[in-house]
């Protein structure tokens, strides 16, 4: 229940909705991380994973688990929050076990518990402004330096009940194409066409199953293969708006004007909301010089999005 929200991992993919309290959430989210995660910075999502590797944890058998520290049902004071922790640790460990002599001025400025030592405030991954709890529970916390990623390779860290190994493969191609934009780093695109291609024929391959493969070679700069895929997956779904824009994309950026309009306007036909179909259509119209329906795409797509600086400044050109 706790993992729905705070713990997201480097990638993560809706298997089905409809999660209730009490079941394996695998079933529902896979959850993909790192293999050789960056362990010099806490991630704001991450506290499952960091509290897993500690010692507290593997000796517990499984037992320690958020709601060991956490009041997961009542609201708890400030004034309770550090000795409550304190009465936690102290469940399997004893004061006299900690032979720590504190200098007389930290004993002035600093909370004299558990937490503050073994559990300190670390930056977090995401913010350069914003400090979160070890849960790592190190005997003796000290500053590491940040861990080498290259390469990255992803590891499922929710227990799931996978159909089959289609299905992994397939979630684990996705949950790279993922990380592909969050990170904008290529070699993930060509790690998750190289996952996906091998599966085509199978239960596997349907139109997002194509969107995804043909997005990784659109980023990587190979027109030819991003085409084919699209149109692979307007066979599986001809109303695929995402296809019809991404085709329409590649043709218009090779001078086919004519095909990319087509192509935008059954993108429309599906998502008549997609406002980056209507921002390309009106540029489409304007290279065919039909200015008229430029001009009425581009107010269209303004609507839609009022704020988008490209798009002001090419409607206040075309009405000089």
């Amino acid at each position: 229940m706790c993992e729905q929200c705070h713990l997201f991992g480097a990638a993560r993919l809706p298997l089905r909705p409809g999660y209730q309290a009490g079941a394996n959430l695998g079933d529902y989210l896979a959850i993909y991380a790192y293999e050789a995660p960056d362990s010099s910075r806490p991630s704001v999502t991450g506290h499952p994973e960091e509290m897993k590797q500690s010692a507290c944890w593997r000796l517990s058998n499984g037992r320690l688990w958020c709601g060991s520290c956490h009041q997961v049902h009542a609201e708890v004071s400030t004034a309770e929050v550090a000795p409550g922790y304190d009465a936690r640790c102290l469940v399997c460990h004893s004061r006299q076990s900690c032979n720590r002599v504190r200098a007389t001025v930290e004993k002035m400025n600093r909370e004299d518990d558990c937490i503050s030592c073994h559990m300190p405030k670390r930056q977090v991954v995401e913010s350069a402004h914003v400090a979160f709890t070890d849960h790592r529970i190190l005997r003796r916390p000290r500053p590491g330096p940040a861990a080498a990623r290259a390469p990255d390779k992803l590891k499922l860290i929710v227990p799931a009940e996978l159909d089959d190994p289609v299905a992994a493969t397939r979630n684990l191609g996705f949950a790279y194409a993922q990380l592909a934009g969050s990170t904008g780093r290529a070699e993930f695109n060509r790690r998750a066409a190289a996952l996906l291609r091998p599966l085509a024929g199978t239960h596997a391959e349907d139109a997002p199953f194509w969107e995804i493969i043909g997005a990784a070679h659109l980023e990587l700069d190979e027109p030819e293969p991003a085409a084919e895929a699209f149109r692979k997956a307007l066979e599986k779904d001809p109303r695929s708006a995402a296809a019809h824009y991404s085709l329409g994309f590649l043709l218009q950026r090779a001078g086919r004007a004519v095909e990319a309009v087509a192509a935008y306007r059954a993108a429309l036909e599906s998502d008549p909301d997609k406002a980056e179909a209507l921002g390309n259509l009106a540029a489409a119209y304007f290279a065919l010089g039909r200015r008229t329906e430029a001009l009425a795409a581009l107010d269209a797509a303004l609507t839609l999005e009022p704020g988008n600086l490209k798009w002001r400044a090419m409607r206040a050109g075309a009405a000089r």
